[in-house]
């Protein structure tokens, strides 16, 4: 479900939600493996702070915030007006988890006894969300976005990334 909120003083939001569940007991590899962004490519639809394959879940909730704040923050700097740079901001949470019957299905060693890379499950308790802010419409075509990850952060992953994309269809 996506809805576009407009008539705000300070620009357009746009609001994206997701849900997944499956009722039925299935092996690690049917689950619903969470979308990834590893490269420094921006991508809409991708948790852009998370690994590739980096949690699986069998329900899930995901929110996804875009505001565009069409020119309110960098129309009141004068050069930056010149160049016309619009500013935004974005938030993304996902809630959910995997229930224990998924989750014992999936072997912890292989046949010949090497220990298995353990899933990374998502808690109930606690959602993963990221957020970020950025700057479009550099040279009419790129994007610029400074994204943080406030949960889930452990020493395998930055807390801060910079990814640039390019717009289409401006």
């Amino acid at each position: 479900v996506t809805r576009v909120v407009r008539g705000y003083k300070y620009g357009n939001g746009f609001i994206d939600l997701y849900g997944f569940y499956t009722p039925s007991k299935l092996p690690y590899p049917m689950l619903y493996v969470q979308v990834g962004n590893e490269s420094p490519i921006f991508a809409k639809q991708a948790f852009n702070t998370m690994r590739f394959f980096e949690f699986t879940t069998d329900k899930f909730i995901s929110l996804h915030y875009l505001h565009n704040f069409e020119g309110y923050l960098t129309n009141r700097i004068p050069l930056v007006r010149k160049l016309n740079l619009r500013s935004h901001a974005n938030i993304k949470g996902l809630w959910g988890n995997m229930s224990r019957v998924n989750n014992e299905l999936t072997p912890l060693v292989d046949s010949s006894g090497k220990p298995i890379l353990r899933k990374k499950t998502l808690q109930a308790s606690v959602p993963f969300i990221e957020g970020g802010i950025g700057v479009s419409n550099i040279f009419k075509v790129l994007r610029l976005d400074a994204l943080y990850r406030f949960t889930y952060r452990d020493h395998t992953t930055p807390p801060v990334y910079i990814k640039g994309s390019i717009l289409m269809g401006l």
